[in-house]
């Protein structure tokens, strides 16, 4: 009987500390307006990813063979997965730190989402700073990736600029095409001819050598312009996140907008060049037989956890900081829209492009250029170079760039603000009951 009682005290004295410890927290601010919320996923979903992610894995697997299943994929998974997440941050007015003392078993993925942050936040700020870095080119006198310039070291062999008056071949030894209907500079035997937008980014950006690495541990040198690109990043992030959720409120009405304006006015340009359509329609007709590939439904699905940040905790504690009472299912349908809309326009800007190259060339437009996750920063400079205004144009699209992926950035560093602020709270409760 006397072990029973003081079983009794040791569980009311815990439920009594958990209690007080409630109390005790510093009470959870709010947004000051449904729109600071709304933007604020906006800027979190709608990022660079949907400009620099989404065409290459479109341009890999079939253009509309990927559309199809990423458009299931997302209203069928994404889009009931993000509305649970944000709507369990504002039922719980707790982040994803605390929200698992619902089921104990599953604390582990509290710490698993904040692992996967660290990650993010890590390779993305690199990202970035690459649009950091095309940013500060655009300013120079003469666009640099609008010609094969020895003083970032092209390769005159191998380097070409494709012109309005002259069909140039841009793969010559990887294609088994006729050399005789095209008019290339350079001898094309053995040799595999690149846009000066290519080497720029490969050559210049990355500083890919051509050699390879040359042993085990070799990670080649550090680029200073890059490391000094991505410091500056970091200020600024540190710069919107002064005055915590009030701050980001306010930074996200600019960032959620802009890039929306920029985006389609690099669509209409597009499309009122020869071809375009040719690029439009490789984007929505699907090829059916790549449907039955698992490879491309995966692709998908990768792209559509990515896009929307679900599964990472930030949309939780954004849930967090709504009112109990917040129509939150509203919200999440127009983010899913809006991101779906962002996507689709960075598909059309870059196939537009890609069938004009194609009608250029006379070749297939999975041919024109190589794919990989650089395609954005080879195909949207070289297009930029053809504007009225082109360093006007590249400086704009590139500002655009940055806002998206800060704004990304912004609201996945704000995860290990919550974090700070969930262990600052308990110390001082532990100081003031010991």
């Amino acid at each position: 009987v006397r072990t029973m009682q003081e079983e009794d005290l040791t569980n009311i004295k815990e439920n009594e500390n958990d209690e007080l410890e409630i109390s005790k927290e510093p009470e959870r601010g709010h947004w000051e307006s449904r729109w600071e919320f709304l933007f604020s996923c906006i800027g979190l979903s709608v990022g660079i990813g949907n400009v620099w992610r989404f065409p290459y894995l479109a341009f890999e697997n079939g253009g509309g063979a990927f559309l199809l299943p990423y458009l299931v994929i997302l209203f069928l998974i994404g889009k009931p997965i993000y509305l649970l997440e944000v709507a369990i941050g504002q039922y719980s007015q707790v982040g994803p730190s605390k929200i698992w003392k619902l089921a104990p078993i599953s604390k582990g993925i509290g710490i698993a989402t904040f692992l996967a942050n660290i990650l993010v936040t890590l390779y993305f700020n690199v990202i970035i700073s690459y649009t950091l870095f095309y940013l500060f080119a655009s300013w120079s006198k003469v666009l640099p990736w609008s010609g094969c310039y020895e003083s970032w070291g092209a390769d005159n062999k191998t380097c070409f600029v494709r012109s309005q008056n002259k069909k140039q071949l841009p793969l010559c030894s990887n294609l088994g095409v006729d050399v005789k209907n095209y008019t290339v500079g350079v001898n094309c035997t053995n040799t595999k001819l690149q846009t000066a937008s290519e080497q720029y980014w490969e050559r210049n950006v990355l500083n890919i050598r051509q050699g390879g690495l040359t042993h085990f541990g070799d990670v080649g040198s550090l680029k200073w312009e890059l490391c000094l690109c991505n410091f500056l990043a970091w200020i600024i992030i540190f710069l919107c996140m002064i005055k915590g959720i009030k701050s980001i409120g306010k930074v996200v009405h600019f960032t959620g907008t802009f890039p929306f304006f920029v985006l389609i006015l690099i669509v209409f340009n597009g499309l009122l060049n020869h071809g375009s359509m040719d690029g439009i329609k490789f984007f929505f007709i699907p090829k059916w037989n790549k449907l039955l590939t698992f490879k491309v439904w995966h692709a998908a699905a990768e792209q559509m956890f990515y896009s929307l940040s679900i599964s990472w905790g930030s949309l939780i504690v954004f849930g967090s900081y709504n009112k109990f009472n917040h129509r939150v299912h509203i919200d999440a349908y127009i983010v899913c829209i809006l991101d779906l809309i962002t996507s689709l326009l960075a598909g059309c800007a870059i196939f537009s492009v890609l069938g004009n190259w194609s009608a250029k060339l006379n070749l297939p437009i999975d041919q024109v250029v190589k794919s990989g996750r650089g395609l954005a920063f080879v195909v949207y400079p070289e297009a930029l170079t053809g504007l009225p205004n082109p360093h006007f144009s590249a400086s704009l699209f590139f500002f655009m760039l940055f806002t998206l992926g800060l704004d990304s950035q912004v609201s996945l560093c704000y995860r290990f603000v919550q974090i700070w602020e969930v262990f600052q709270s308990r110390s001082l409760l532990h100081l003031k009951l010991f």
